[in-house]
């Protein structure tokens, strides 16, 4: 094993006093995932976990620095900061922080709700500003009030009329 893939089973340990920790190999680094969640990253030697706007200020708070990259020329920032030295001693000192890291990958998993935007959607040649559903409601009520099309498609006409 590389000397980073030790200091990526060393991070493991560090973060396995809060779940079940996993690495995987990605973009010539490490990515570790606490019960399944996605919370940090190892590059080189050193460790970043996730934040998010609540835990941002205290990892920053405790002297540490974002990961930032460049890609095409362009710097490019992420919710990963590193923990302070000391936390990087044992699992113990380590858990606070990573469970920070957890709940802010949890956060950001959550669903967020869909927005309530308009749409046109075609249904079959009739389009409706409702969206697709209320098109089928509108379709099934006309059925049940005993519209019927005309043979030849061109409009909608009451039965029994």
């Amino acid at each position: 094993m590389t000397a980073q893939g030790d200091f990526a089973n060393y991070c493991a340990e560090l973060l396995s006093a809060v779940g079940q920790v996993q690495s995987k190999r990605m973009f010539g680094g490490w990515g570790l995932y606490i019960d399944g969640v996605f919370v940090a990253i190892v590059v080189g030697e050193t460790l970043y976990l996730k934040t998010d706007e609540r835990t941002q200020q205290r990892f920053a708070a405790a002297g540490g620095t974002r990961f930032e990259y460049t890609a095409r020329g362009k710097s490019h920032s992420t919710g990963y900061w590193t923990v302070p030295p000391e936390a990087m001693d044992s699992p113990a000192l380590m858990a606070p922080w990573a469970r920070l890291a957890l709940e802010a990958a949890v956060r950001a998993k959550a669903p967020r709700p869909r927005s309530r935007s308009v749409r046109l959607v075609d249904a079959g040649g009739y389009r409706s500003m409702f969206g697709l559903s209320a098109a089928v409601t509108l379709i099934a009520l006309a059925v049940s009030l005993r519209w019927v099309l005309e043979p030849r498609g061109q409009a909608f006409r009451r039965s029994g009329v």
